[in-house]
């Protein structure tokens, strides 16, 4: 039983002082069912994630760039956080376009749910497994409760599970008496997040996923959430609901990056034992398979 305050979070790639040159990954195009999992798997990860004294690189960088994507091997066109989004005033990387996270070997996302309550959509395109660990809605205050009395917490906003970068065991959640499942995201499969879900996603080895908020045209900014502050973010300005007032058109959902800084990012080798970075069907383009967490 025990809890892991992860302090190796994932990187913006382009805070990086030199070009990242993505793994080779194993691309697998099985349309498989989205499986549960023994929660000793994850446990197992956890540790091991504890144990490794080597602090494996999770990037990410902008997914809706045709550069960008185009480097990484992806389709042309990004996951699509719906027009709603698309008219919101501020551009809000990873919420109002896709965001690439880029793993280097066993790493993790550690608990949190989306700003805004908002839904979430993740594929994973190739490489390695990702291991989701969903805590139950009906298990929401539970959670909550027992997060703040770990740890002490008394931040107002709605975000302060997201800002102590912690990843909680199976067994401790099962200790805290919160239902929880825990299932096998495989290369070419597509998760979608119900709104206020709390999770953490263990990466099993190198990957690269894609992922996005979205919100339908009913959707606004719920008057229950509490936004983040300055303290919350040194040296960023946190998002508020002033960031989702509607323009009258929506801007594009990918756009061109010649006119911007290059991203940091070395090109996919395609020597000698390197991997595509995706191989397509025949019959649909990637396959994918489709999993919604969240309902009880």
């Amino acid at each position: 039983m025990f809890i892991i305050s992860h302090k190796n979070t994932v990187q913006k790639l382009a805070d990086l002082p030199e070009p990242f040159e993505i793994p080779a990954f194993l691309a697998i195009t099985e349309l498989l069912k989205i499986r549960k999992i023994r929660p000793r798997t994850l446990e197992n990860l956890l540790l091991q994630l504890y144990q490794d004294s080597q602090a494996h690189p999770y990037l990410t960088t902008f997914a809706h760039k045709y550069g960008t994507r185009a480097n990484v091997g992806a389709p042309e066109e990004g996951l699509h956080p719906g027009e709603l989004l698309l008219r919101a005033r501020n551009h809000i990387p990873g919420i109002t376009s896709a965001y690439f996270y880029i793993s280097a070997g066993i790493t993790a996302t550690t608990a949190h749910c989306e700003d805004f309550h908002l839904p979430s959509i993740n594929i994973d395109w190739v490489g390695a497994s990702k291991m989701w660990l969903v805590v139950r809605p009906s298990s929401l205050p539970i959670f909550e409760r027992s997060v703040r009395t770990y740890f002490g917490c008394n931040r107002p906003c709605s975000q302060f599970v997201r800002h102590l970068n912690c990843l909680p065991s199976p067994s401790l959640l099962k200790a805290w008496g919160v239902d929880f499942e825990v299932v096998e995201q495989k290369a070419g499969q597509l998760v979608v997040l119900d709104p206020y879900v709390y999770h953490v996603v263990i990466n099993s080895g190198p990957s690269l996923a894609e992922a996005i908020n979205f919100a339908f045209p009913s959707w606004s900014p719920h008057l229950t959430y509490t936004e983040c502050t300055q303290r919350c973010h040194s040296g960023q300005s946190p998002i508020t609901r002033d960031d989702f007032v509607l323009e009258d058109k929506p801007r594009p959902l990918t756009i061109d990056e010649s006119n911007e800084d290059p991203t940091p990012l070395a090109p996919l080798k395609k020597g000698k034992g390197s991997q595509p970075p995706l191989r397509r069907s025949k019959r649909n383009g990637v396959g994918f398979g489709l999993q919604c967490m969240g309902k009880s």
